[in-house]
């Protein structure tokens, strides 16, 4: 991501972040060290700084009278809900490693304890091999702010809410009036604040689209899209998402539509120490239908998500996630008022497979939708604008928040 859009993404982000109410948080990285009689606990918002305040100069800085290079010391470190142990034996420059509930017990002897720690910081990003994917899985099932699996923020819950989304969007395939026969820019941005376990999370995501409209083939679409995102976590732990898809919709009838997908997304985060990328081959079902003189519409999305290596910064991972995930949603659409359409909503989405740290998700909201402004009599299309907002509550109690959502069709 380059640092012109970086900077405009966090540009963007602050303004939407001070429409949200300031939240107390605690940090993602927390560590406690007993040395010569003393304990002292600090904590981080970022991994390697968690780790080098491990190092023993760093110890000799809060502990009296501690030699870096003779005395020993014992470490907790709580990275992002995963308990993990170091220790630094007497008169000996190794350090020890353990994760206990992983039971990963492994020793970094540099000359120096410093390079010893050093050892340790790359095993984190890059050196861990299999031992490094297996603590980034945990993670997903333990860190209530992974950026890749287990939170709404996470990639994967992104990824599922951006298909069902664009599979289920559009006006009804029995009203061929309001059917475009041009092609479609679809540009949207939605804000979204949550509290997950005390951590504040603020997060910009633009799904960006460009549709096809097949010739002579009225329902027929194929769909590019471009999903971008931007996650802050206590103000200063940013992650980066960037994903490409396809998918093609066919009509089964006036009512029902059918849409296939396939997309890869990739998200990394040097402040979390994290990184992966997610294939996802997915179908959606769009279903309108009249009810007590109402209209609705049913939507549903089955996917099946895996993750794959990918480089970013200095890490190197693969967790190797597999999880299924089922998204159903339910809609009602007002008779539109003079070009202006009122939808609520709600849906449900479910992970199965690998533990996830929240594994469910509900959401209820609105929107409010212009059918056609500035037409084009002719190709039957213009400028359609909408807006709405929403409040989502998980299988945690301690995950909940809201969306605002704006989007632009030209």
């Amino acid at each position: 991501m380059t640092p012109y859009v970086r900077n405009r993404l966090y540009t963007l982000l602050v303004a939407a972040g001070s429409l949200a109410p300031t939240i107390g948080h605690a940090e993602l990285f927390n560590l406690s060290v007993s040395a010569n009689g003393q304990t002292y606990t600090t904590s981080f918002d970022d991994a390697e700084d968690s780790i080098q305040a491990a190092a023993a100069d760093a110890i000799s800085e809060k502990i009296t009278a501690f030699d870096e290079n003779t005395d020993s010391a014992q470490i907790v470190l709580d990275y992002r809900g995963l308990d993990m142990q170091l220790a630094y034996g007497s008169n000996s420059t190794s350090l020890e490693f353990q994760v206990a509930s992983l039971g990963i017990n492994k020793t970094f002897a540099g000359a120096t304890r410093s390079e010893s720690n050093d050892q340790l910081v790359d095993f984190l990003k890059s050196d861990g091999g299999d031992l490094l994917n297996r603590i980034m899985k945990e993670l997903a099932a333990v860190s209530p702010t992974d950026p890749i699996a287990g939170n709404p923020a996470s990639l994967m819950s992104m990824e599922a809410a951006s298909l069902f989304d664009s599979a289920t969007q559009g006006t009804s395939l029995a009203n061929k009036e309001a059917q475009s026969d041009v092609n479609q820019v679809d540009f949207n941005i939605r804000f979204s604040n949550y509290q997950v376990d005390e951590e504040d999370v603020q997060q910009l995501h633009l799904p960006l689209s460009y549709t096809v409209n097949i010739d002579g083939k009225p329902g027929h679409q194929l769909h590019f899209k471009l999903p971008l995102s931007y996650t802050k976590v206590n103000s200063s732990a940013e992650s980066y998402g960037i994903g490409l898809g396809i998918g093609y919709t066919f009509p089964v009838n006036g009512q029902l539509s059918f849409t296939p997908g396939v997309s890869y997304a990739a998200i990394g985060s040097v402040n979390q120490g994290a990184a992966a990328a997610v294939q996802t081959l997915s179908l959606s079902t769009k279903y309108d239908f009249s009810f007590m003189d109402q209209e609705w519409r049913f939507g549903n999305t089955l996917a099946r998500m895996s993750t794959a290596e990918v480089k970013f910064d200095d890490y190197e991972i693969d967790p190797n996630l597999t999880n299924h995930v089922m998204v159903n949603g339910l809609q009602w659409r007002s008779v539109p008022i003079e070009d202006i359409n009122l939808d609520l909503f709600v849906t449900d989405t479910r992970f199965f497979g690998d533990e996830l740290y929240s594994e469910r998700t509900d959401e209820i909201g609105f929107s409010i939708a212009s059918e056609n402004l500035m037409p084009d009599s002719v190709n039957k299309t213009g400028l359609r604008f909408r807006v709405g907002g929403s409040y989502l509550v998980a299988d945690r109690s301690d995950i909940n928040g809201f969306r605002i959502n704006m989007g632009a069709s030209f």
